[in-house]
């Protein structure tokens, strides 16, 4: 599982007639497309990262795997998520491989759910430490190299 997988996306935007942008998500191992406006280009940017946090976020509730982006592996991408999101996506796939619900992680990690529901919320930060014990204690633990 590579992070470059749930970190980069490739977005492709066109300008309308009438003002505005389209941004399609490409490049997903998915049958489904995915696309939204703005009214500018940073204005589709944003709606295109929003786009995929909610797509994603709706596989999670539905407690199935977060497609993954082939994009960097193409070689054309032009949209980065923040890391903590791009990981907490991983540790959405990485529990769903292992067949582990969030009490189990939750009890692994000796916290209460309710504290890992939070360290796990796509609208939060959470940080690298928190993370990385996840990944440790799901028996994978975090590599970083440069």
């Amino acid at each position: 599982m590579e992070l470059n997988n749930f970190l980069y996306f490739n977005v492709k935007y066109e300008a309308l007639d009438e003002g505005g942008y389209t941004a399609t998500i490409e490049d997903l191992e998915t049958d489904d497309y995915y696309f939204t406006q703005g009214d500018s280009l940073e204005d589709a940017e944003k709606m295109a990262k929003s786009c995929i946090i909610d797509m994603f976020k709706a596989e999670i509730a539905l407690k199935r795997k977060v497609p993954v982006s082939k994009a960097y592996e193409h070689g054309h991408f032009n949209l980065k998520l923040d890391y903590d999101l791009a990981l907490k996506f991983m540790i959405n796939n990485l529990m769903y491989d292992l067949k582990i619900t969030k009490t189990d992680l939750a009890n692994k990690l000796n916290i209460s759910f309710a504290n890992l529901s939070n360290k796990l919320k796509l609208n939060k930060t959470t940080s690298l430490n928190d993370l990385a014990r996840i990944f440790d204690v799901l028996g994978v633990p975090l590599k970083i190299s440069v």
